[in-house]
């Protein structure tokens, strides 16, 4: 069911199929980086840009982890990080 993402919470619902598809990013004219999915990347209490490469299954613990790479004050950091941390662009 699609939803925008800006009316739902961290953690609320799980990546699935139609949210940033190679489609989705074609039909609103949008061009998806090499490295991963657009994202922005919760940092500091600021939100950064970057991509996500998500892992294949939940982990233990119920959530979405993906390796996330962004540009925070100008410099590349590639971390680790949960769904709380990521939001699709």
């Amino acid at each position: 069911m699609p939803v925008r993402w800006a009316d739902i919470d961290p953690g609320q619902l799980q990546p699935c199929d139609f949210c940033c598809t190679p489609a989705w990013l074609e039909r609103h004219g949008k061009t998806p980086p090499p490295s991963g999915k657009i994202c922005l990347v919760h940092s500091d209490d600021a939100w950064w840009e970057g991509t996500v490469v998500w892992e294949e299954s939940r982990r233990r613990d119920g959530l979405w982890w993906g390796t996330a790479t962004y540009l925070k004050d100008g410099e590349s950091v590639t971390e680790v990080r949960s769904q709380h941390d990521l939001r699709a662009r």
